[in-house]
């Protein structure tokens, strides 16, 4: 499947879970705003009403989770005129998602979380994850913009 956008999925990596320690809604809207940041704008701008219908919970929730990750300096507050004249447009803390990578791969088996270049990652063959191909990539692609 070519040509897929981040409004039709988010996943979670195991950097979000075991490294930044996310879970519950804060988990399910950082994994959104990571799918979002993967686009070629590489920043988050959808609505909290669009967010939280694609995520079943409120926008309250949505906004809540939006906070607490600002506050926890996982994602910072972006200034996106063109992509979001009517709200917040939202990046990735780069250097965070780098530091909870690395501290995932101190604790893996090498044979199922990769670090042997950077952007590299073991591609997991036949996860059955839909809009993959057939597979997986463990480590997500974090380095599209220059820092």
């Amino acid at each position: 499947m070519r040509g897929h956008s981040a409004g039709e999925f988010a996943t979670v990596y195991r950097f979000m879970t075991e490294g930044l320690g996310l879970r519950g809604s804060d988990l399910l809207v950082y994994a959104r705003v990571f799918s979002f940041c993967q686009e070629d704008t590489g920043a988050y701008f959808e609505s909290a009403e669009s967010c939280a219908e694609f995520l079943n919970m409120s926008e309250r929730q949505v906004r809540r989770s939006l906070g607490s990750l600002l506050s926890r300096d996982l994602i910072a507050e972006a200034d996106c005129p063109a992509q979001c004249a009517r709200g917040r447009a939202f990046v990735l803390r780069r250097e965070a998602v780098r530091d909870a990578i690395q501290l995932v791969e101190r604790g893996a088996d090498a044979d199922k979380l990769s670090a042997r270049a950077p952007g590299g990652g073991q591609f997991v063959r036949d996860s059955g994850h839909p809009g993959h191909d057939g597979g997986q990539n463990v480590r997500p692609y974090i380095d599209r913009k220059d820092d």
